[in-house]
Order: structure tokens, then C-alpha cells, then sequence
């Protein structure tokens, strides 16, 4: 899932005030408390003539203004991306570092989306809740964006991901959804 996407993205939008077959399967839980992450260095740019990456990109959740650092790429952070995700997690959950590798990523712009959809996805514990959906609903995929307004849960519209779909033995469908942070 990209990394910046939006309610306009969804491909349907699950409303519980108006579609009263559409039910909410128990609580909303968090996943992935222990893998919070809001320091990341990315390396990339593998040479196999002198076997390390010629290139680096972090992202941080400090606050900081974004800087550049010219000069010789091999071992220097050419530039680092933050986010307000990123920040809250920072201020929350102190700093978090984690390093990750890509052998196949030679381009900047490759490596900063990478690394963009990385922050997002482990900056913060994700929530989770499972509906269930009348058959009529079964065209949507894991992977598509769907909104949910639920005001149980005092959502209007909140962007959530398909991470799972289950049959039921009467035909109806059960989405496992994880909620969009930011």
C-alpha cells in the first residue's frame, strides 16, 4: 500500500449507520507494539567490487527540517525523511532504531519510497478490527483501501486496509482490516 494514501483511494466504504448488515466482530486491537520503529537507516546501492552500499537514507522522527548532505556518496546519509507520524511516535515511544538493506534498490527515489511506506507502516502499533460483510461486499480484495465510518468507534470515514478476507459457511464475508495512522 502506498504510503500517502487517502480516503480518495478507497474502493468502497463500509457504513454502519447505513448499511445495517455490515457488523463489527469484536474489539479493535493493536498489533506490532514490539516492532515500533522511528529511526530507520536504509542502505542501498549494493557494489559488488567492494562488497558494502554506496548509499544511506534515514528517516526520523526528531523534527527536525530535512537536510542534504553533498559530497561523496559512499557511507554519507544523503537525506533523511520525517513525517508527522513519525514525530508522534518519536515523542511517544522514545527512539526506536532499526537498519535495513536492499541489494536491489540503486535509485534515491526508490529508496525514499521504500523507506516512506517503512516509517509509516512501523512508526506507530497498528489497529486492527474485523467486519463482517454481506456476500454482496466479496468483490473487495486484500490489499484494496476501504473507509468505515463506525460510530461505535467515532469513525467517519477512517482509511483502513485490507489485510485479510474469510468466508463464512452462510456466505457472508469477514474482512480483517488494519487502520491507516495519519
Amino acid at each position: 500500500m502506498r504510503y500517502d494514501a487517502t480516503s480518495a483511494d478507497a474502493v468502497a466504504h463500509f457504513d454502519l449507520t447505513e448499511d445495517l448488515e455490515i457488523e463489527r466482530e469484536g474489539l479493535v486491537t493493536y498489533e506490532d507494539a514490539d516492532k515500533i520503529e522511528n529511526t530507520v537507516e536504509m542502505l542501498y546501492g549494493w557494489s559488488p567490487t567492494s562488497e558494502s552500499f554506496t548509499s544511506a537514507l534515514q528517516s526520523r522522527g526528531d523534527g527536525r527540517v530535512p537536510r542534504v548532505q553533498f559530497g561523496a556518496r559512499a557511507g554519507n546519509i544523503l537525506d533523511y525523511y520525517t513525517d508527522p507520524v513519525l514525530a508522534r511516535s518519536w515523542a511517544r515511544y522514545g527512539v526506536r532504531r532499526a537498519t535495513i538493506e536492499s541489494a536491489v534498490v540503486y535509485d534515491d527515489l526508490t529508496a525514499a519510497r521504500v523507506l516512506a511506506w517503512r516509517s509509516r507502516r512501523y512508526a506507530l502499533p497498528s489497529r486492527v478490527v474485523d467486519y463482517t460483510c454481506p456476500q454482496r461486499w466479496a468483490w473487495i480484495e486484500p490489499g484494496d483501501l476501504v473507509t468505515v465510518t463506525d460510530p461505535d468507534l467515532a469513525w467517519s470515514e477512517r482509511l483502513c486496509l485490507v489485510q485479510s478476507r474469510a468466508w463464512a459457511s452462510d456466505g457472508s464475508v469477514r474482512y480483517t482490516l488494519r487502520v491507516q495512522e495519519g
